[in-house]
């Protein structure tokens, strides 16, 4: 029977047989019947609670048949069609069905059915606590979601790979001291992870710092990168509660903690901590160019930790340009004052890489450009023709929007045009920001981990779907992105 079974798989492959087949085929089997078990359960979950609505019901056929062909085209072209473009056109990640067991397959799931259960309450739960319970719910189901493949194996793994990782320039800190590394931080990039060779060294010093500090490994670090994502879900709800309402924000948040690249993601990857300072100078600028000093230099403080950490930053320019304007049109008084205190972050965050220059004699232009010439030599150019720059176009925009979430993109296309319309600066300016950088043509594969910090720009758009009267269908978008999670967390390896 085993034979046979290896002789379909050759057959259906193409591939020859390999070894690690028969030690893989557990999880593989493991993987497909969690799976199989799973749609039949969420099909009677879904019928019994959101059958009623013919929106809903829409919502599910547009949503199944979607994840259905790209699960299908993913497989196909990865059998058939291998390459880096085929592997990576619809969105980053390899086909290869994997679950450990069924307690880890099933956590997810209860404690997405507890959420769901208790979600009106936990609406009408005073800020802080309902921020606090938002938090940690997202803490626990990522971390849950991140330990389906492979228990806490597959939690940690994107860690271990100390020839790609962050995690990989540890040793070397820790030998060097952190001053000596920060000077010489230029000159030994190439002794560095790869990862660590095109970036700036705030990631490595982050990781450092709470390794030396909790004296924890790779898990506990792991631990911390979801626990620092969680921690975004403040600024974007304090933001989203001043400039559109308390009670649309709550829903904005719940949205957000449920983007499937946020959850698939944030437990494998170091952007985890970008999206939270990304977010936290965002809003600090914005109400502290409008009305407050002192927020405006913390402003400028994590302005410059962000472009310490990746230089991906210095593309969000014509962003803070914009809302600099935005800031100037939308308020009424003390335009004067507005300047001054713009200008005030631009200081600090020039103070910030004076000190580290005769502190540590760390210059981030020479870091820039040499990162710059390494990453030439590892990455092909996107303008090399003009077929590979439409096909990394179509790549990037596709697996952009699947990791956005299947649902919410189908809302979002249902009807483009009175979205766009409606829908004020923020969701415009994460529109305005996504083109941007699929034209300037300097990303590749792997962008849905890349892009994270872009991702709550497309959750405050103009949708019935927040409106305090429309609960049911909202509940359905939540599990219909939930869905795609565990669907995709079963059938898919990210590695990264």
């Amino acid at each position: 029977m085993k034979d046979q079974l290896f002789e379909l798989i050759t057959l259906v492959s193409g591939q020859p047989y390999n070894p690690l087949w028969e030690e893989k085929l557990p999880f593989i089997l493991n993987g497909l019947v969690f799976v199989a078990i799973f749609v039949i359960l969420f099909f009677y979950f879904y019928h019994k609670y959101f059958w009623q609505e013919k929106t809903s019901r829409k919502l599910f056929f547009f949503t199944l048949s979607t994840v259905v062909f790209l699960i299908v085209a993913k497989y196909v072209l990865y059998h058939f069609y291998q390459g880096y473009v085929s592997d990576r056109l619809f969105f980053y990640a390899l086909p290869s069905p994997r679950a450990k067991n069924f307690i880890w397959f099933l956590l997810p799931c209860i404690i997405f059915i507890l959420f769901l259960f208790f979600q009106q309450k936990i609406e009408k739960l005073p800020k802080n606590k309902f921020l606090a319970v938002i938090s940690l719910f997202f803490i626990i189901f990522t971390l849950s979601v991140a330990g389906i493949r492979d228990g806490l194996f597959s939690i940690i793994d994107p860690l271990t790979r100390s020839y790609w990782e962050y995690t990989g320039s540890l040793p070397l800190v820790q030998e060097m001291g952190v001053k000596n590394f920060i000077s010489q931080f230029s000159s030994i990039l190439s002794q560095l992870p790869i990862h660590t060779q095109t970036h700036p060294p705030g990631y490595v010093l982050f990781l450092f710092f709470w390794q030396n500090l909790l004296l924890v490994g790779y898990l506990g670090l792991a631990v911390i990168l979801v626990i620092i994502a969680s921690l975004t879900v403040l600024p974007l709800y304090y933001l989203w509660e001043k400039v559109i309402s308390p009670v649309t924000a709550r829903k904005m948040v719940e949205v957000f903690i449920f983007i499937p690249s946020l959850v698939i993601f944030s437990a494998t990857s170091m952007e985890a901590f970008f999206i939270l300072i990304v977010w936290l100078a965002i809003v600090l600028c914005f109400f502290g160019w409008k009305k407050n000093l002192w927020l405006s230099l913390i402003g400028g403080l994590v302005l410059a930790y962000a472009l310490f950490s990746n230089f991906l930053f210095l593309l969000l320019t014509p962003f803070f340009l914009a809302l600099f304007v935005y800031i100037l049109k939308t308020t009424n008084s003390g335009r004067t004052k507005i300047i001054a205190r713009a200008v005030f972050s631009g200081i600090v965050c020039l103070f910030f890489f004076i000190i580290l220059k005769y502190w540590g004699g760390y210059s981030v232009v020479d870091n820039f450009f040499v990162a710059r010439d390494i990453n030439k030599q590892l990455v092909e150019s996107n303008f090399v023709s003009v077929g590979i720059y439409f096909q990394y176009l179509a790549m990037n925009i596709l697996a952009f929007l699947t990791y956005l979430g299947v649902p919410l993109c189908i809302i979002f296309f249902s009807d483009l045009p009175c979205t766009f319309k409606k829908s004020g600066f923020w969701f415009k300016a994460g529109v305005g920001i996504l083109f941007f950088f699929l034209l300037v043509g300097i990303f590749q594969g792997e962008i849905e981990r890349i892009w994270l910090f872009i991702v709550p720009f497309f959750i405050p758009f103009f949708s019935h779907l927040y409106s305090k009267y429309n609960s049911t269908q909202f509940r359905a978008v939540l599990s219909l992105l939930f869905f795609q999670i565990i669907i995709f967390s079963v059938l898919f390896y990210t590695y990264w």
